[in-house]
Protein backbone atom coordinates (compact mmCIF):
# COMPACT_ATOMS: atom_id res chain seq x y z
CA UNK A 1 0.00 0.00 0.00
CA UNK A 2 2.87 2.12 1.44
CA UNK A 3 4.60 1.40 -2.29
CA UNK A 4 1.30 2.69 -4.05
CA UNK A 5 1.11 5.95 -2.32
CA UNK A 6 4.49 6.57 -3.17
CA UNK A 7 4.37 5.52 -6.69
CA UNK A 8 1.07 8.04 -7.09
CA UNK A 9 2.77 11.09 -5.34
CA UNK A 10 5.83 10.78 -7.85
CA UNK A 11 3.10 10.36 -10.81
CA UNK A 12 1.79 13.68 -9.55
CA UNK A 13 4.85 15.18 -8.38
CA UNK A 14 5.69 14.80 -12.41
CA UNK A 15 2.20 16.00 -13.71
CA UNK A 16 2.84 19.03 -11.62
CA UNK A 17 6.14 19.50 -12.65
CA UNK A 18 5.46 19.52 -16.29
CA UNK A 19 2.06 21.14 -16.72
CA UNK A 20 2.75 24.74 -16.54
CA UNK A 21 6.10 24.79 -18.97
CA UNK A 22 4.10 22.45 -21.58
CA UNK A 23 1.11 25.31 -21.89
CA UNK A 24 3.66 28.25 -22.15
CA UNK A 25 3.04 30.08 -19.46
CA UNK A 26 5.54 32.64 -18.66
CA UNK A 27 7.58 32.66 -15.94
CA UNK A 28 6.71 35.84 -13.99
CA UNK A 29 2.59 35.33 -14.96
CA UNK A 30 2.08 32.83 -11.69
CA UNK A 31 3.82 34.94 -8.91
CA UNK A 32 1.79 38.24 -10.64
CA UNK A 33 -1.59 36.41 -9.75
CA UNK A 34 -0.36 35.85 -6.36
CA UNK A 35 0.57 39.68 -5.67
CA UNK A 36 -3.28 40.13 -7.10
CA UNK A 37 -4.70 37.64 -4.98
CA UNK A 38 -3.45 38.65 -1.67
CA UNK A 39 -3.66 42.56 -2.98
CA UNK A 40 -7.28 41.88 -4.17
CA UNK A 41 -7.90 40.30 -0.64
CA UNK A 42 -6.38 42.81 1.56
CA UNK A 43 -8.44 46.00 -0.50
CA UNK A 44 -11.62 43.88 -0.41
CA UNK A 45 -10.97 44.14 3.49
CA UNK A 46 -10.08 47.61 3.41
CA UNK A 47 -13.40 49.30 1.59
CA UNK A 48 -15.67 47.62 3.79
CA UNK A 49 -15.65 49.10 7.22
CA UNK A 50 -16.52 48.31 10.72
CA UNK A 51 -19.72 50.17 12.09
CA UNK A 52 -21.99 50.40 15.23
CA UNK A 53 -23.99 47.50 16.97
CA UNK A 54 -22.06 44.68 14.70
CA UNK A 55 -22.60 45.98 11.29
CA UNK A 56 -20.36 46.58 8.43
CA UNK A 57 -20.70 49.35 5.95
CA UNK A 58 -19.69 49.61 2.23
CA UNK A 59 -19.09 53.53 1.29
CA UNK A 60 -21.05 54.16 3.97
CA UNK A 61 -23.65 52.34 2.99
CA UNK A 62 -24.61 48.95 5.05
CA UNK A 63 -22.97 46.29 3.59
CA UNK A 64 -23.94 42.14 3.86
CA UNK A 65 -27.44 40.34 4.08
CA UNK A 66 -27.74 38.23 7.01
CA UNK A 67 -26.51 34.87 6.58
CA UNK A 68 -29.06 32.47 4.97
CA UNK A 69 -28.10 29.58 6.99
CA UNK A 70 -28.43 31.24 10.03
CA UNK A 71 -31.97 32.76 8.91
CA UNK A 72 -33.10 29.15 7.96
CA UNK A 73 -32.21 26.90 10.86
CA UNK A 74 -31.19 29.71 13.63
CA UNK A 75 -27.27 28.60 14.24
CA UNK A 76 -24.38 30.13 12.26
CA UNK A 77 -23.06 28.45 9.16
CA UNK A 78 -19.28 27.39 8.90
CA UNK A 79 -17.99 30.93 7.27
CA UNK A 80 -20.40 33.15 9.83
CA UNK A 81 -17.77 35.69 10.91
CA UNK A 82 -15.13 35.20 8.41
CA UNK A 83 -16.31 38.91 6.69
CA UNK A 84 -16.10 40.61 10.24
CA UNK A 85 -12.52 38.71 10.41
CA UNK A 86 -11.08 40.01 7.65
CA UNK A 87 -12.56 43.75 8.04
CA UNK A 88 -10.51 43.52 11.79
CA UNK A 89 -7.53 41.61 10.72
CA UNK A 90 -6.57 44.47 7.89
CA UNK A 91 -7.05 46.83 10.34
CA UNK A 92 -4.42 44.71 12.82
CA UNK A 93 -6.62 43.78 15.46
CA UNK A 94 -6.09 40.23 15.54
CA UNK A 95 -7.79 39.02 18.68
CA UNK A 96 -10.96 40.42 16.93
CA UNK A 97 -10.55 38.96 13.78
CA UNK A 98 -9.80 35.60 15.53
CA UNK A 99 -12.85 35.62 17.57
CA UNK A 100 -14.83 36.84 14.95
CA UNK A 101 -13.34 33.33 12.76
CA UNK A 102 -9.67 31.90 13.23
CA UNK A 103 -10.35 30.36 9.32
CA UNK A 104 -11.01 33.68 8.44
CA UNK A 105 -8.12 35.23 10.07
CA UNK A 106 -5.60 32.65 8.88
CA UNK A 107 -6.83 32.64 5.02
CA UNK A 108 -6.51 36.74 5.35
CA UNK A 109 -3.26 36.38 6.77
CA UNK A 110 -2.47 33.15 4.23
CA UNK A 111 -3.42 35.35 1.11
CA UNK A 112 -1.63 38.31 2.00
CA UNK A 113 1.42 35.99 2.99
CA UNK A 114 0.96 35.00 -1.23
CA UNK A 115 0.93 38.33 -2.16
CA UNK A 116 4.18 39.50 -0.34
CA UNK A 117 6.14 36.04 -1.86
CA UNK A 118 4.35 37.02 -5.24
CA UNK A 119 5.71 40.44 -4.89
CA UNK A 120 9.29 39.21 -3.40
CA UNK A 121 9.45 36.97 -6.46
CA UNK A 122 8.29 39.72 -8.94
CA UNK A 123 11.28 41.89 -7.65
CA UNK A 124 13.78 39.56 -7.37
CA UNK A 125 13.05 37.47 -10.35
CA UNK A 126 13.95 34.63 -8.74
CA UNK A 127 9.96 33.38 -9.72
CA UNK A 128 10.63 29.75 -8.05
CA UNK A 129 12.00 31.99 -4.44
CA UNK A 130 10.34 30.36 -1.33
CA UNK A 131 8.80 27.09 -3.69
CA UNK A 132 6.31 25.20 -0.94
CA UNK A 133 6.18 21.17 -1.58
CA UNK A 134 2.58 20.43 -2.86
CA UNK A 135 2.44 17.79 0.14
CA UNK A 136 2.73 20.67 2.27
CA UNK A 137 0.35 22.92 1.44
CA UNK A 138 -2.33 20.17 1.09
CA UNK A 139 -1.62 19.10 4.87
CA UNK A 140 -2.13 22.87 5.86
CA UNK A 141 -5.38 22.94 3.38
CA UNK A 142 -6.36 19.85 5.24
CA UNK A 143 -5.78 21.29 8.92
CA UNK A 144 -7.21 24.69 7.81
CA UNK A 145 -10.78 22.90 7.18
CA UNK A 146 -10.99 20.35 9.47
CA UNK A 147 -9.85 22.29 12.86
CA UNK A 148 -9.63 25.99 12.07
CA UNK A 149 -13.19 26.06 9.67
CA UNK A 150 -15.39 23.16 10.88
CA UNK A 151 -13.63 22.64 13.97
CA UNK A 152 -13.95 26.17 15.29
CA UNK A 153 -18.24 25.61 13.43
CA UNK A 154 -18.45 22.60 15.70
CA UNK A 155 -17.44 24.66 18.78
CA UNK A 156 -19.70 27.57 17.85
CA UNK A 157 -22.77 25.37 17.39
CA UNK A 158 -21.88 24.01 20.97
CA UNK A 159 -21.73 27.41 22.82
CA UNK A 160 -18.37 27.89 22.71
CA UNK A 161 -16.95 31.48 21.24
CA UNK A 162 -20.59 32.73 20.20
CA UNK A 163 -20.96 35.45 17.14
CA UNK A 164 -21.86 38.65 18.72
CA UNK A 165 -25.46 39.64 18.27
CA UNK A 166 -26.11 42.95 16.77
Amino acid sequence: MKERLLALADRADAWVAAALPQRGIPAWAWPLAELGIGAGATLAAVVVVPGAHETLTLFGQPFGEPCGFLTLTGKPCPSCGMTRSWVWGVRGAWFEAVRYSPAGATLLLWLQLTGLQGLARLVSRRYTLARLDYRWLAAWVLVWMLFLNTGHWVARLAGFNPLPVP
